[in-house]
């Protein structure tokens, strides 16, 4: 993976573009511009077009040479069809939404079709409803409006994060810290400080070094008690629910919101981090500025919020990482206490243990013998120049259902890391070793780790699929994997052969007597 931007893309150069003259008056026109913005807007804009005028001649450079450009723009073509796969999760979600009435209105389709028209056709947009089974539809109709919910942040400095965490490639702050949301302030200033003295002591001041000791800085102002965390937290979740306004109007574009359609925004909304309650609560506001109406029955409406109350409970359950059958009985007859229905309550503990990567006990033994059900662990081994790909990977792997082994998401503050990295290798299902030119070629604890691996492979029965590696760019196997088959991310079926790899691994495992 290149460790810049591409520069087509940030030319804004369309990558079928091969004639230099042209290349070179945009090259023009966007040195006019970074110029401008180099001395106007917040510090972190104004940092990145200072970057971008430093490498203005590294950019000409590239963009010259035939070979270099067609490079380039190969790799532009990769990027841009990687956003668009995005595009095709965002709109299967929106998708989703409308199988509670099993029906799309033009109106609806209307709406999806501005909201991904720059990357998916109308045409296309229409096709994929039709192939989930949803009819068009005739439409009713709608209005506008958003809200705002609980205390939180100034919108200057909020703006001043987002900008900050754009040039790390980073969503919120926890992903900064590399801790979890939950993390007392305490633990999150501590990590802060100790970022803000590594970068003081290195002295580097590139864009990414800036960024990094901006959001220090900020992270020590905003972690330091509850209720400045607070304000925090209830800003990132309004701003995850503004990402989810589009879904919201698609499925209220005939004025109301039923309970199938609630639950599933209540879902997706949590999926971002939500809290459930705040995602009723901020949807439900929503609907009354919109003048919508929303069905209320409270059995169906109130259960999600309230299973919240026994949160504290499940995590006691849950302290050796598995629910019971008796403890899941336990915790279904808490919540049959305040009004819960049984399956309400039922599908929220699964969820939650699913959340937390628990085993759950299932009512009963499957045909294979297996007692309990579990999501496959699968050991994500990569090196440090490889993180943000590697964290993309993380994401999708989680969507799927699978529990991927992340440093910076799963490793706890004072755990002896080298240690436990040894243990997840050894505990994992699979191990997907990631590569590029820059991490076959770096010296380091990954070759350990890959090492340790191989190891652990010789323990498994011949032809266990354990090791998989993963090449997340063009580059040579090293010696040691020559014998597995790899698979490459970023080919257009590179992702889907993987899925197939890691579900064969989980089928096996299946076939194999009981286990905990």
């Amino acid at each position: 993976m290149q460790d810049r931007p591409n520069y087509y893309l940030l030319l804004d150069l369309d990558p079928s573009v091969n004639d230099w003259p042209a290349i070179e008056t945009r090259l023009r026109e966007k040195k006019r511009q970074w110029s401008l913005e180099k001395t106007q807007g917040n510090p972190a804009f104004q940092r990145k077009a200072a970057h971008n005028l430093s490498i203005s001649r590294e950019i000409e450079e590239t963009l010259k040479n035939p070979e270099t450009r067609e490079q380039e723009a190969k790799e532009a073509r990769k990027l841009q069809e990687q956003a668009r796969q995005s595009k095709l999760k965002e709109l299967d979600e929106g998708i989703q939404l409308l199988r509670a009435d099993n029906q799309c209105t033009r109106e609806q389709l209307a709406l999806l079709v501005k909201q991904f028209g720059g990357a998916i056709s109308e045409k296309d947009i229409e096709a994929r409803i039709r192939k989930a089974g949803i009819r068009i539809a005739e439409s009713k109709s709608g209005g506008s409006g958003p809200l705002p919910f609980k205390e939180r942040i100034e919108q200057t400095l909020s703006n001043s994060i987002k900008s900050n965490l754009d040039v790390l490639k980073l969503d919120n702050l926890y992903k900064f810290l590399g801790l979890n949301p939950r993390s007392s302030p305490r633990v999150l200033c501590e990590t802060a400080n100790a970022i803000n003295k590594e970068i003081l002591k290195i002295g580097l001041t590139d864009p990414e070094s800036s960024a990094r000791k901006e959001l220090a800085g900020l992270c020590l102002a905003l972690f330091r008690d509850e209720k400045e965390k607070e304000k925090y937290d209830n800003t990132i979740a309004l701003e995850a629910m503004d990402q989810l306004k589009n879904s919201i109007e698609l499925v209220g574009k005939d004025g109301f919101i039923s309970l199938s359609e609630m639950d599933g925004l209540v879902k997706l909304a949590r999926s971002r981090g939500v809290q459930p309650a705040d995602a009723r609560a901020h949807i439900e506001e929503y609907a009354r500025k919109r003048k919508w109406g929303f069905q209320s029955e409270k059995r169906s409406a109130s259960a999600t919020e309230s299973m919240g109350q026994l949160e504290a409970e499940i995590e006691l359950r849950g302290g050796d990482m598995r629910i019971t059958l008796k403890e899941m009985d336990e915790l279904v007859k808490r919540a049959r206490e305040l009004g819960i229905l049984l399956d309400d309550a039922r599908a929220y503990v699964e969820d939650y243990a699913r959340q937390r990567k628990w085993t759950v006990q299932s009512d009963a033994k499957s045909a294979s013998g297996l007692a309990f059900t579990r999501r496959l662990r699968v050991f994500l081994c990569h090196a440090s120049c490889d993180k943000n790909p590697v964290r993309d990977l993380y994401g999708r792997l989680l969507k799927e259902g699978i529990a991927p082994w992340l440093d910076e998401e799963d490793l706890l503050p004072g755990q002896q890391w080298e240690m436990e990295i040894r243990k997840s290798v050894r505990e994992s299902d699979a191990v997907i070793v990631c590569l590029s030119k820059a991490s076959i070629n770096k010296t380091g604890f990954v070759h350990r780790e890959i090492k340790y691996a191989l190891d652990v492979a010789e323990e498994h029965p011949e032809g266990t699929i354990f090791i998989i590696p993963l090449k997340l760019e063009e580059c040579d196997l090293p010696d040691r994997l020559q014998r597995y088959h790899w698979v490459s991310i970023f080919e257009s079926n590179g992702y889907d052969k993987l899925l197939r790899s890691l579900n064969r691994r989980h089928e096996s495992l299946l076939r194999l007597p009981t286990q905990t």
